[in-house]
């Protein structure tokens, strides 16, 4: 019998009063070792998805965050497990801490970095797919931070 899974993560794409994005590395001895990504992970059963994804920035970062609304979405499936379907999701953050970030022992590095000076190699599929939403429409956060 061919078992197949569906499972659900979330992220954060928080920026910053300057308008900078925060991009985590992920650990060397971790799955997907120097990939660079948003903080996230998996959505826990009965979790509301805007509520995972706040527990998830706070786990992997220390930052307190305020969610604005979801920016985008992808359906994949991994290498290693291509019987199970993830479905992701990031939410559009703002921090209301930004100066504060502690790691986890998930990541190895951050960087707080201008949409528009980034190089897409070196990032997530679905970074470089949430990053591109927000070059295609840079209003979203001047307009969020005028108000």
């Amino acid at each position: 019998m061919n078992r197949t899974h569906q499972r659900v993560a979330v992220y954060g794409l928080i920026f910053n009063p300057s308008q900078e994005i925060l991009i985590v590395k992920r650990s060397l001895t971790d799955s997907h070792p120097g990939l660079w990504e948003m903080p996230g992970g998996a959505l826990e059963y009965g979790e509301q998805p805007h509520e995972g994804a706040l527990r998830e920035i706070k786990e992997e970062t220390n930052l307190d965050a305020k969610i604005l609304f979801p920016i985008s979405t992808l359906s994949g499936f991994s290498e290693k497990t291509p019987n199970i379907q993830v479905i992701r999701i990031a939410f559009l953050c703002y921090a209301t801490n930004p100066g504060l970030v502690k790691l986890s022992h998930e990541h190895i590095e951050h960087q707080w970095i201008n949409p528009k000076d980034i190089s897409l190699s070196s990032l997530s599929e679905f970074l470089q797919a949430t990053i591109k939403q927000i070059l295609k429409h840079p209003q979203l956060l001047t307009s969020l931070l005028d108000n």
